[in-house]
């Protein structure tokens, strides 16, 4: 993945003298930690949210979070676990959105949670 992917090869000769480079998850962590770059957020209780997350891939979002703390309300929290999971499997579908896509919790329980539900169908 890079960053400005999506733009054509004559726009990156325009606007950089030295174009962004490719980048993975396994690569060096500093290099993965600058990769980061501007990391969107979105709150795990909203609808389409696999759909939002193809989409904002496609327009060059190279970091994303599915939040499940701050921007879920407490009687929200089930509702938007389930949603992240079911998103998480549908994006399992779409190998072709290349994001680095994090799952932030409010407490550790939630990782085991969603890793013994990922792929159920849940």
């Amino acid at each position: 993945m890079r960053h400005f992917g999506q733009l054509a090869p004559d726009a990156m000769d325009t606007l950089f003298l030295r174009p962004p480079e490719d980048f993975t998850d396994l690569g060096d962590r500093e290099l993965l930690a600058a990769a980061l770059g501007a990391t969107l957020y979105l709150p795990a209780n909203r609808g389409k949210l696999s759909s939002t997350v193809v989409r904002q891939a496609a327009k060059g979002v190279c970091s994303m979070v599915l939040d499940l703390e701050d921007a879920v309300g407490d009687d929200e929290v089930e509702q938007a676990l389930a949603n992240a999971i079911t998103a998480l499997d549908e994006l399992a579908a779409f190998p072709a959105a290349e994001v680095l896509l994090f799952v932030r919790v409010r407490d550790a329980e939630t990782i085991g949670t969603i890793a013994g539900s990922v792929g159920d169908g849940v």
